[in-house]
């Protein structure tokens, strides 16, 4: 058991076990480097992903060693069903209603400049993240959003979980 963050950790303690390998790093840099590591005999892993389309190389590190990889991608963000509810969130930012937005994944980021884009609300997203807040959860959402123009204005300095990423934006809007 190889565990990326502090929540696969908490997982496995509420089922009674304990990862066997914590990542270097909690990104898929630190993941491959520390699976580097693992010399038994790896014949299957399984792989959760964040979502179907995310960054292939942690997969590609086990192929190339030989070991079959089985994926699983448990997190699902807003179906094309709630496309309006998310056009109207950005609705929202536009319109200068939104204080503080955060993000807890690089698949929300892609799904809201995604949508932004398909709907033709490029312009209305960015003015909107350009008035609100902008908190990540970690250093990969932080570069997902940096790689889309985007302002990141907190983020969590050690632990990348919810409540240090709730923590770092209620200071960073009580000093405002």
């Amino acid at each position: 058991k190889l565990t990326r963050g502090p929540k696969p950790k908490r997982a496995l303690k509420a089922l009674e076990l304990e990862p066997e390998h914590v990542a270097a790093e909690p990104t898929t840099a630190g993941m491959i480097e520390t699976a580097k590591a693992i010399e038994a005999p790896l014949r299957r892993v399984a792989v959760q992903l964040y979502s179907d389309d995310q960054d292939r190389q942690l997969i590609e590190h086990f192929e190339q060693r030989g070991v079959a990889v089985d994926c699983v991608a448990p997190y699902v963000y807003a179906s094309a069903s709630d496309d309006d509810r998310v056009a109207g969130l950005i609705g929202e930012l536009a319109a200068g209603r939104v204080d503080a937005i955060a993000f807890t994944s690089k698949a929300q980021v892609q799904r809201l400049l995604e949508l932004a884009t398909k709907r033709h609300l490029e312009r209305e997203l960015r003015a909107g993240l350009g008035r609100a807040r902008v908190a990540a959860v970690g250093p990969v959402v932080s570069a997902e959003l940096a790689a889309a123009g985007v302002r990141v204005d907190t983020m969590p300095v050690e632990s990348y979980s919810m409540k240090p990423l709730v923590t770092s934006l209620c200071e960073l809007l009580g000093a405002r």
